[in-house]
């Protein structure tokens, strides 16, 4: 007769809109996306090398943004649950594999970073065999220029962000968002906080108990005369800090107690 015999997990499908509304107006839900990617970087790294080569490699990483685009890569995996940053060089043929050393000076065109929602994955690797076990064996990208571009999955450096174990049930290639698990916390924070600042605006409320109420409002003329009655009386306590009453008038305030919120 447990009540909890039934009771059980059920994993919530958070869309993008979702997501991304989560992250443009929660505190807590960007702040749990950005802190640990902003630490990451906050030092970026160190080459070590002759002075003239890592002079080269810092000004090719500065040229082409790579740190701005790792970090952009990484919050965005963390937020949609993956991303990818798309390497253009030999882009006359992205559906062909991409072979590092044939890459000479100035081949490079573009580093595109794109979210899971606008890089779809297909036909997963099943091959136990396989280094690449799990991941999408090609991708297609959406151009405004060529329409639907197919790459390959070597000119894509893909970003994860919560991993899901059981790799054989994913059918897309990417994982979860990392605000999945702790949506219902996040909720229920925002909830309470703003659940407390809307009783900020009940905390005071002044009631006048007046005989007869019930006459007086089941006319336009004594609904106009206690309209004009409340009116005098209001300015007369803030200005006097007192209430004016008849004798058979009643004035008591209720307040809202903030202890233990």
């Amino acid at each position: 007769k447990s009540k909890m015999a039934s009771d059980q997990f059920v994993t919530r499908e958070l869309n993008e809109n979702e997501l991304t509304s989560l992250y443009r107006s929660d505190w807590l839900g960007r702040k749990i996306v950005d802190a640990p990617v902003f630490d990451m970087f906050r030092e970026w790294r160190s080459w070590q090398a002759e002075p003239k080569l890592i002079e080269a490699i810092e000004e090719a990483e500065d040229h082409w943004r790579v740190r701005e685009k790792l970090g952009l890569a990484l919050r965005m995996a963390r937020l949609y649950g993956g991303s990818a940053i798309i390497i253009g060089a030999d882009t006359a043929r992205p559906s062909m594999p991409l072979t590092p050393r044939s890459i000479g000076k100035g081949s490079l065109k573009y580093l595109t970073v794109v979210s899971r929602n606008d890089l779809q994955a297909h036909e997963l690797d099943r091959d136990p065999s396989s280094m690449t076990f799990g991941e999408p064996i090609r991708y297609t990208l959406n151009s405004n220029t060529g329409g639907a571009v197919e790459i390959h999955p070597s000119r894509v450096i893909r970003f994860i962000g919560a991993e899901r174990l059981d790799r054989l049930h994913v059918t897309d290639g990417w994982g979860d968002s990392i605000l999945a698990a702790i949506y219902d916390t996040i909720h229920n924070a925002a909830l309470s906080q703003t659940g407390i600042a809307e009783l900020v605006h009940e905390a005071k409320v002044d009631v006048i108990s007046i005989p007869n109420l019930g006459g007086h409002l089941g006319t336009p003329l004594g609904t106009s005369q206690l309209s004009s009655r409340l009116t005098v009386a209001n300015p007369l306590k803030r200005i006097n800090n007192m209430q004016l009453l008849d004798a058979d008038e009643k004035w008591d305030r209720k307040q809202t107690s903030f202890s233990g919120l």
